[in-house]
Order: C-alpha cells, then structure tokens, then sequence
C-alpha cells in the first residue's frame, strides 16, 4: 500500500508537469499562428 501511494504521488507530479508543458506549448503556437497572421 505504501508503494502504491508513492506510484500516484508520482504519477500525479508526471501528470501536472506534462499538463503544464502541453499549456506552454499551446501559449507558444498561438503566439507564433498570430505573427503569421500579422505577415499575411
């Protein structure tokens, strides 16, 4: 049960680390789609 519960401590650090990086992505990619607007 102990190691049961450092798996998911774990798994929840993974999760919001991944979450966090994917929402950084996505601020990226809309910053650069609206400096391609801006060109065309």
């Amino acid at each position: 049960m102990k190691v049961f519960a450092q798996d998911s401590i774990l798994y929840n650090l993974i999760r919001q680390k991944f979450e966090y990086q994917s929402s950084y992505i996505a601020k990226d990619v809309k910053i650069v789609s609206e400096r391609l607007l801006d060109f065309i």
